[in-house]
């Protein structure tokens, strides 16, 4: 009964002193020359890297890294999905973005309604105007005042006086254009 009394003693004294740890994601894989347990290993590849598979022989399978490197690894080692870390970081770096995005546009969104309040406070000043001068009558145009208007004969003379020149003309014109017509001779009538 003592040694569990004092097994009990010393799990709670070791549980006092015990300290939280958590494992990293960032693992790294030795690459190796062959794929027998025992073959030298020609790089370590991280954890994430992406490698192209070339062959599958039992567990192991023959891998190239993008640097061009090749050699043997675990087949149980790789997956189809990428690790989760770099999803993570993606989109950890994407949310900063559209959270900037969504900040401008939220922004952009406020100066269009206060752009909006103030074009519809103009439209209704407008509306209000034209109310205003519907309501109103129209103006009677002011009759010209024969008082004030001032007619020139001499324009009138004027015009009468080119028009019997012009009269004259045709007919001297006509007469001469005749004469010639008719070889010199002169009809009166």
């Amino acid at each position: 009964m003592k040694k569990l009394v004092g097994v009990l003693l010393f799990m709670v004294a070791v549980s006092v002193h015990a300290e939280s740890m958590y494992v990293t994601d960032r693992l790294s894989v030795p690459l190796h020359a062959a794929f027998a347990d025992g073959s030298p290993v020609v790089k370590n590849i991280d954890s994430g890297a992406t490698l192209e598979v070339l062959e599958r022989a039992d567990k192991y399978a023959r891998v190239r890294d993008v640097q061009g490197a090749e050699g043997w690894i675990e087949a149980r080692l790789l997956s189809n999905a990428p690790p989760p870390r770099p999803q993570l970081e993606r989109a950890q770096v994407e949310t900063v973005r559209l959270q900037k995005e969504l900040t401008e546009t939220q922004a952009r969104v406020k100066q269009l309604e206060a752009t909006l309040k103030q074009e519809s406070a103009r439209g209704a000043e407008l509306a209000k105007t034209v109310e205003q001068t519907k309501a109103e009558p129209a103006p009677v145009p002011e009759s010209p005042a024969t008082d004030n208007y001032d007619f020139s004969w001499g324009w009138l003379v004027l015009a009468f006086a080119m028009l019997w020149i012009g009269f004259g003309a045709g007919v001297v014109w006509l007469r001469e254009r005749h004469r010639k017509k008719l070889g010199g001779m002169y009809l009166r009538i």
